[in-house]
This record gives C-alpha cells, structure tokens and sequence, in this order.
C-alpha cells in the first residue's frame, strides 16, 4: 500500500510539474518590485536598505543585490540583509553555477562566493557595459572595444580569455552609445544563446549570439522594439521554454513599465506573445539599471508536492 501511494504522489507530482517566471525589477528608490509576466499579476515589493539600481538573483538562493554601498546579500523572501562584501560594485550580475555570482566592477567584473563572502578580480580588456553567464560558469562580457566595435569577450573562472568577438561595428551603432542594459542567457534543447537590447537611435533592437561551447556561432539580430523609452536602457531577461523578457520604461506612458514576451526558435526564430504595459510600478527612466528573472517552479506543483509529502508522512505514522 506504501508503494502505491508513493506511485501516485510521484505521479501527480510530475504530471502537474510546471514552471513560472518572477521578475524582481528596481524602481531605482529602494523598492525591488516583484512581477509575474505570464499572469500579468503585481506581487508587491521588498523596501530595502540601500537604494539600489542593480538586482541578480537565482532560484536556489536569496538575491544579490549592490549599487551605492558595498554589495549585499538579501532575502528573497522578506527583503531582510542578510551579509554583505567588503567590494562595492558598479552594475549588473549574473548568477553563474552553485553560490556564485559575476558583478560589473569599474572597469572589470568580479566573481561572487556567496558563501564564503569573498571575491576575486577578473581584469577585461575594456570596461563592460553588461554581462552574462553561461550555463557551465564562464562569464560573458559585453562592452566597446578599442576601435569602437560592440565586443564579447568570453572568460573561464579563472579569468582566461577565451573568446573575443566583434558583434557590432563602430559605424552601426548610436553615436550616444549601445546603451545596454541586463542580457539574459537562453538555453534551449540543442543551443544556448546570450539575448540583449542595444539602442540605435529612436528604438532598441534585440541581438542574439548563438554559442558552441565558449565560442560564438552566429550572430542575429533578431527585431526592433520602438514602443520603450530610449532615454533609459532596456533590461532583458530569460525565462522558461526559450522565452526572453524585455523590460523597460514605456515611451509613452510617463512612470509606466513596459514589457514584451518573445519566444526563441531554432537559430534566428523569434516571435511576439506578450505586450502589456502597467502602473502598478515604475523601473528607472534614466541611466543604468539591471534586473532579474527567477524561473522557479509553479505555485500549484509546490503546493501539491507539499501536500503529496504531508500525505505520506500522516501514512507512516499509522
């Protein structure tokens, strides 16, 4: 009889496993505002201690967060500061494997140990305007280069170069700058790709560089999106099933935020499933700022896992 309830938990489990994007989005004032894109649905926000314009976070742990005071850990949860580093840095992070984290830091990045509190320098050949992770922990380095070209520059743990790719002459970009904002890493059945807007005068476009391993495939750019205010950068952000998030203010509505859903195929493919644009909260309208997404299972399965465990635990006690 054990057997066949532990058969059924599992199978209800399964059947009902699913997953759900959470953003946590700065308005630049110390509030971190929570947002569920798919259901549209405002979850509140945490006020924090330091008004920050930076948040990077990943499901298993609490989020990192720093800008304008040393880099602190918080609760995902309550808000609460839980531990800091004695390094302050300058802009975006990203999660890379177990409790690490890669920061912008002036004009190099800097690897995270959550749980040791310590961090080591990895010196870039130009000043990074943001940055990703790949899913094997190398860091992805977007940034101008000496001639004026939008690079990515490819980075071991180590802080070995292992890449370096012009993605956008000099002559193609904004004479303002690329403005970039948080890039997101999309991983899909075969493929893993790093996603981020860039400014080109009156809009942002989406650019896709596909990876092989550390090295870059091929590079797409994948749209333009005019409805966002180009006066402030655009956050892009992944979520579940090859969809990126683009987030940013609205050009349009003053103090609105606006955010479009698109969904990656194969090498080049992408189309729009979400536009929707609210006031429930504001992400900065000027200057630099990064956000996060945290896909993380979905509400009901945990629930029913929860329940399938109380269940069991009752049955053994009989």
């Amino acid at each position: 009889m054990k057997i066949a309830l532990v058969g059924l938990v599992v199978a209800t489990a399964s059947a009902g496993f699913a997953s759900f994007d959470l953003m946590y989005l700065p308005d630049g004032l110390g509030r971190v505002n929570r947002y569920d894109p798919v259901n549209q649905v405002h979850l509140g926000g945490l006020n924090l201690i330091v008004n920050t314009r930076h948040v990077g976070g990943h499901v298993d742990s609490p989020f990192l967060i720093g800008d304008l005071g040393n880099t602190t850990i918080y609760d995902s949860v309550t808000g609460g500061a839980l531990n800091n580093f004695a390094t302050t840095t300058s802009g975006h992070y990203s999660h890379t494997t177990g409790d690490k984290f890669y920061g912008v830091f002036g004009s190099n990045i800097r690897q995270f140990t959550v749980s040791t509190r310590s961090s080591t320098l990895i010196t870039t050949a130009f000043a990074p305007l943001s940055l990703a992770a790949l899913p094997t922990g190398e860091a992805v380095v977007i940034g101008i280069n000496g001639g004026g070209d939008l690079a990515c520059l490819v980075y071991n743990v180590a802080g070995t170069l292992l890449s370096n790719t012009t993605l956008i002459s000099a002559a193609s970009l904004d004479p303002g700058g690329p403005d970039i904002g948080s890039a997101a890493v999309v991983s899909q059945s075969n493929s893993t790709s790093v996603v981020f807007g860039y400014r080109a005068t009156t809009s942002y476009r989406l650019l896709r560089a596909n990876f092989s391993g550390t090295g870059i495939t091929s590079i797409v750019t994948l749209g333009t999106a005019t409805a966002f205010s180009t006066t402030a950068q655009v956050a892009v952000l992944g979520g579940h099933g090859g969809t990126v998030w683009m987030v940013g203010a609205d050009g349009g509505v003053a103090a609105a935020t606006r955010i479009q859903g698109y969904v990656l195929s194969g090498s080049t493919g992408i189309s729009n499933v979400t536009n929707v644009v609210t006031s429930a909260f504001s992400v900065p309208s000027a200057g630099a700022w990064s956000a996060t997404n945290i896909v993380a299972p979905e509400p009901n399965s945990l629930l029913a896992l929860g329940a399938a465990a109380l269940l069991l635990r009752r049955r053994a006690k009989r």
